[in-house]
């Protein structure tokens, strides 16, 4: 019992888990009765030569396979090895309280996808038991579903938005498939309502694409699922980025620049701005934040196309975005706006 002497003084100035010291003690209680158990086989009368000390632990030992398989679940238990997956929040901290929640995304291929034409995408959520996710936040940023289309080689970005708050007639960005609720008579409890995800877009092309489904549980946090979509059978190239010489683009008579506060840092938010200068060397960034209003974004996709991120406005008169990436590596960058009736 030399271990019990040592952990005794540990729980008592405090250094030993309280679930560790409990399962300490039940494995105390255990050895103790197991060996009173092992004096039933012993005759008094005819007391055999000792066993070697060898022999006996041989003996033994299958006997305490049952207590240390608890004591180690015990301690499992007490270190958290064995308690559901905490939420993070965005910079990975842990939530107090809260579990985490898989999420699977799928998309209804059964129609053809033509190339040049309008498509809906039927998408469905499931949870982690296979049912049906329809549990949307009930915040105004809670009840839109964002979908982004990025294709293999990440030349293509589309992005739609739908709202699916209970009563809408049509989505955001001209996308509809949000349903409808019939009134109820008084005191008769409303029916659960399917929301259905289903997004309009065009692919220019055939070849491979991601979908990424960003959305918010009731309170929980923003998850952003990815599905891989094939149109027509055409296998596209893989995307291999090399950082741009110039980090500005010419749009229409507009020059944009994407600036930063330093060099981009994964695990940590950085600020990124854009500069929109016109021919007259005008700056243009406050027309253009009045003119797109919530319509202006920014969209950045990794080169493997596993992450999906969407940085949030700090300053909408300045163009100034919030972007917190989650790993280093090389990243494609769009950043959507109106000018002059164009998108």
């Amino acid at each position: 019992m030399k271990w019990t002497i040592i952990l005794i003084p540990a729980a008592a100035l405090g250094f030993l888990n309280p679930m560790l010291a409990a399962g300490a003690m039940a494995f105390s209680s255990i050895f103790v009765v197991t060996n009173s158990l092992r004096l039933r086989g012993f005759d008094v009368q005819k007391l055999a030569k000792p066993k070697p000390l060898a022999r006996q632990l041989v003996e033994l030992a299958p006997r305490l396979v049952a207590p240390a398989v608890a004591l180690a679940v015990l301690i499992a238990i007490s270190v958290g090895w064995l308690m559901p997956a905490q939420a993070k929040g965005a910079m990975g901290e842990k939530i107090p309280g809260r579990t985490t929640i898989t999420y699977r995304a799928f998309i209804d291929q059964t129609a053809p996808i033509v190339p040049g034409q309008w498509t809906k995408l039927k998408i469905e959520i499931l949870d982690q038991f296979g049912k049906p996710f329809n549990d949307f936040d009930t915040s105004p940023v809670g009840q839109i579903v964002n979908v982004r289309v990025v294709s293999r080689d990440l030349a293509f970005l589309a992005a739609v938005s739908q709202s699916m708050s209970p009563g809408s007639a049509t989505g955001m960005g001209g996308m509809g498939g949000a349903a409808s609720v019939a009134p109820t008579p008084k005191g008769t409890p409303a029916p659960p309502v399917k929301r259905a995800i289903q997004p309009e877009m065009v692919f220019p092309a055939d070849g491979q694409y991601v979908v990424f489904v960003d959305f918010w549980p009731r309170g929980g946090d923003e998850v952003v699922l990815s599905v891989p979509l094939a149109v027509g059978s055409v296998r596209a190239p893989e995307a291999v980025l090399t950082p741009d010489a110039s980090l500005t683009q010419t749009v229409g008579d507009l020059r944009v620049t994407l600036k930063s506060n330093g060099p981009l840092k994964a695990n940590q938010y950085n600020y990124i701005d854009f500069d929109v200068i016109d021919a007259q060397g005008q700056l243009r960034s406050d027309e253009i934040q009045l003119i797109s209003g919530n319509l202006a974004h920014l969209d950045i996709v990794d080169e493997n196309l596993t992450t999906l991120v969407r940085p949030d406005f700090l300053d909408r008169h300045k163009l100034r975005f919030s972007a917190y990436f989650p790993k280093p590596g090389k990243y494609k960058v769009w950043f959507s706006f109106y000018y002059d009736s164009s998108f």
